[in-house]
Formats: C-alpha cells, structure tokens, sequence
C-alpha cells in the first residue's frame, strides 16, 4: 500500500503524451509522424511513465464474497462482543 501511496498520477507524462499527439493531429499529413512528436526519447519515456502507473493501482475487489460470509457469521452468532 505504500507504493499507491507514493506513486501519483503521471500528470506531466500525461501532459507530454497529450501534447504529441495534438502535434500530430495538428500538422500537415505530410509531415512524418516521427517529426510531428518531437524528441522520441521524451516521449518513449513519458508514454512508458503513463503505463506504469496503473500496476501501482491496487486490485479490484469483490465485497460480495465478504458480505456473504459476514452475514452468515451474524445469522449464527459468531460475532465478537465488546
């Protein structure tokens, strides 16, 4: 949990990913593509950034199991009383 803690949202990678791509819906289609973007290792660099983050997002999870087996414990009394 602490690496999600750490680990924010790539806004400047998100940024730079985004202002290549409007370059690139922007320019003349004869431009090539490669030119349009501007510095490859920036944006090979910002676009690797951006997928990384979600594997620090934590897993999806499914409460209907927990419910289940929360509710059957309170049917047959297993709670813990204070």
């Amino acid at each position: 949990m602490q690496l999600v803690d750490q680990h924010r949202v790539p806004m400047e990678a998100m940024a730079v990913v985004a202002t290549a791509l409007g370059r690139v819906l922007e320019t003349d289609s004869h431009l090539p593509i490669r030119q349009a973007i501007g510095d490859p290792g920036t944006f090979r660099e910002a676009v690797a950034q951006r997928d990384a983050y979600p594997q620090f997002q934590p897993e999806s999870f499914d409460r209907g199991q927990v419910n289940a087996q929360l509710r059957e414990r309170k049917l047959l009394g297993r709670t813990r009383s204070k």
